[in-house]
């Protein structure tokens, strides 16, 4: 929008600057037949205020926060990675138990090994069965990833190029009145 109201201003400087400076009356007699110079200057000061509004307004309404689709991905990804570290932790003891244990098999107790040693029995399944849940919970948290993503490529296409073709417009409009 800070863009847009400097444009503004800029065309704004070269229109009364152009309008002041010219010998002779530069708007057209058959559109403006009884304005004066201070008039055409004095109705535009009047209308940039609005026209300061028109462009905070449109520039509210494109604006992406960018950071904020950020910071969602990346806590989505996080979630995606403290689940995948607690499977992988779960397969780790598992792999443990059964080399200690020399016992593997649907019906084996699971023990799991801490730092110091201690074993505690864990009622559980075997590494594949904790390989399949860990397939579960990395589709779950990667559909939240991929919404994730998709958020940010739809805000992301959202470009504020309508404000480009306005000052084109403009532009063209300008030279059109002044020639």
């Amino acid at each position: 929008a800070r863009q847009w109201t400097f444009t503004g201003l800029i065309i704004m400087l070269v229109i009364e600057i152009s309008i002041m400076t010219s010998q002779t009356n530069p708007l057209p007699s058959s559109l403006f037949p009884t304005w004066t110079e201070y008039e055409c200057v004095w109705l535009l000061h009047s209308l940039f205020p609005a026209f300061m509004n028109g462009c905070r307004s449109l520039g509210s309404y494109l604006y992406v926060d960018l950071d904020k689709q950020t910071r969602q991905l990346l806590l989505a990804l996080q979630e995606q990675n403290k689940d995948i570290l607690l499977v992988l932790r779960d397969v780790q003891i598992g792999t443990q138990a059964i080399q200690a244990n020399g016992v593997s098999g649907v019906g084996a107790p699971r023990v799991a090994v801490s730092g110091n040693a201690s074993a505690a029995p864990m009622v559980g399944a075997t590494a594949t069965g904790k390989i399949r849940e860990m397939q579960h919970r990395l589709q779950a948290s990667n559909s939240q990833v991929t919404q994730a993503v998709k958020d940010i490529k739809i805000d992301g296409n959202k470009s504020s190029s309508m404000g480009f073709y306005v000052m084109i417009i403009g532009y063209i409009a300008m030279s059109y009145i002044f020639k």
